[in-house]
């Protein structure tokens, strides 16, 4: 465990899926990004199917963040991250934390409509 309680073994595996894409950064920033959050998930995933869902969590927050900051908060990426998050509270019993994502995700779907 590290300082934050994660698992150093998650840790290192971002590192490494990660340090493969900076020789690109110049280059292909947007694809660089949008695969760094295709990572976040991928790797969030396989550790809820582990059993270690704090440190999924922690990733599938990180995969909205880092969508947010490249993309903003109402873009269709953004609302992949959304969604992947809302699913993962929703199987893990945390309902009001999906109910807010899902309203997220109608506003981010049908803009100022929902």
């Amino acid at each position: 465990m590290n300082q934050k309680g994660q698992p150093v073994i998650a840790s290192a595996r971002l590192k490494i899926l990660i340090k493969g894409h900076v020789g690109t950064v110049n280059k292909r920033h947007c694809l660089m990004k949008s695969t760094q959050i295709d990572a976040l998930m991928a790797i969030a995933k396989k550790l809820e199917m582990d059993g270690a869902t704090e440190c999924a969590e922690g990733l599938y927050r990180k995969a909205v963040s880092t969508s947010e900051l490249f993309y903003g908060p109402s873009s269709p990426q953004t609302g992949l991250a959304v969604l992947e998050l809302m699913n993962f509270c929703e199987n893990h019993d945390n309902d009001t934390e999906a109910e807010n994502l899902w309203n997220r995700l109608r506003v981010i779907v049908l803009g100022s409509e929902a």
